[in-house]
């Protein structure tokens, strides 16, 4: 697969390998640790608990990355966002999300854009490939603002807003196409655009 620009992030996985060593400390405990038969129970199915969250926060942010790329086709750009896996070596995985560029708009991702976005009912998708991201962007497809459609997107992914975490190259690519499209902007109840000052 060819890309015109592909950004692929060194995560910083200090975070999630702490809270997943934690967890792992929580699990054993709660499983070893000799207690009452009233207790075992509850005690067994909160080690038990804790090992799944472990896992699983392992997998998605321990073991796993992510590729942010722009890919131009014959309908326009569209962002591609692949999960890689296998360390250093950043083995593709699966493509996770695939949407087009055209209308879209890209911002930095604030407490105020996750309220705009909740308020119109945009489901947020997290691509960030760190745990609690110093600073991260938010992309929504021109799908997903519009009001009302009679023809859905090809795609599922075009009515979701997603949040990751792009280079200054990627960024200014993005801009220039939210500048391009920047008077189809739809205003809120206030009659602001979703990302005014």
């Amino acid at each position: 697969m060819m890309y015109s620009y592909e950004y692929i992030p060194t995560p910083d996985r200090r975070p999630a390998l702490n809270i997943t060593m934690l967890l792992i400390m929580a699990a054993a405990i709660a499983l070893l640790m000799p207690s009452s038969q009233a207790l075992a129970a509850p005690l067994r199915a909160v080690g038990v608990l804790a090992a799944l969250l472990a896992l699983m926060l392992a997998s998605r942010f321990v073991f796993f990355g992510y590729s942010y790329a722009v890919r131009l086709t014959d309908a326009g750009a569209e962002l591609v966002i692949t999960a890689l896996r296998g360390g250093k070596a950043k083995r593709r995985g699966r493509v996770e999300s695939v949407v087009s560029l055209n209308g879209g708009k890209t911002e930095k991702y604030t407490r105020e854009t996750r309220r705009a976005l909740r308020a119109r009912g945009i489901v947020t998708v997290n691509r960030c490939v760190d745990m609690f991201p110093s600073e991260s962007y938010i992309f929504i497809p021109a799908a997903a603002m519009r009001e009302e459609s009679d023809i859905l997107p090809a795609r599922r992914e075009e009515l979701a807003a997603i949040r990751f975490q792009p280079d200054r190259e990627l960024c200014r690519m993005l801009e220039e196409k939210k500048d391009a499209s920047a008077g189809n902007a739809m205003p809120d109840e206030t009659g602001r655009t979703f990302f005014s000052e």
